[in-house]
């Protein structure tokens, strides 16, 4: 039997996260068109959020964030998922978090 309480919860938190996900991948587009490095600081806060929005879901230490970051630039289905944003977001993304991970994670 299904609770349509729980379900609309489900259905909130996913809306939720599907928000704050695409919330981050503008903001790095809009990086991405600056034409700011990876590396740089402006993009590093935005990495960051990424990286705590991750978190809820995980554990996303250097190894599995470095992980995900290759699964960004390399499987089809995250590039499907970036490419509609701008065609240079996943290879962008997994730099600055391969960065992140180096950096903040080690």
């Amino acid at each position: 039997m299904k609770n349509p309480t729980y379900e609309k919860r489900e259905k909130a938190f996913y809306e939720n996260i599907t928000k704050a996900a695409h919330a981050i991948f503008k903001d790095l587009v809009n990086c991405i068109e600056k034409g700011l490095d990876p590396a740089s600081d402006e993009v590093q806060r935005i990495i960051k959020k990424h990286h705590t929005f991750m978190e809820q879901v995980h554990a996303a230490t250097q190894e599995v964030y470095k992980a995900y970051a290759k699964l960004y630039r390399e499987h089809p289905d995250y590039r499907k998922q970036l490419d509609p944003f701008h065609s240079e977001l996943a290879t962008f993304m997994a730099d600055a978090m391969k960065v992140f991970a180096d950096r903040e994670l080690s």
